[in-house]
């Protein structure tokens, strides 16, 4: 069960919006966005990858202003 709740990706945004807060005060919203969108642009790169297709990441397009 421990191993489970280490590798579940529910589980770490979780304590992303535990320990932002702490880390960052009052940045933490821009800064939890900022990996959430990441984490999403990881998520559809590799679904990407895996139809044989690619896709730009959002740290190569200028168009994507989280704060």
């Amino acid at each position: 069960m421990t191993i489970g709740i280490v590798l579940d990706p529910m589980y770490k945004i979780d304590l992303l919006d535990y320990f932002f807060p702490q880390i960052y005060g009052e940045l933490s919203i821009c800064e939890i966005g900022k990996v959430k969108i990441l984490f999403k642009d990881l998520v559809r790169e590799y679904e990407m990858n895996m139809k044989g297709k690619k896709l730009v990441s959002s740290c190569q397009n200028p168009n994507i202003n989280v704060c």
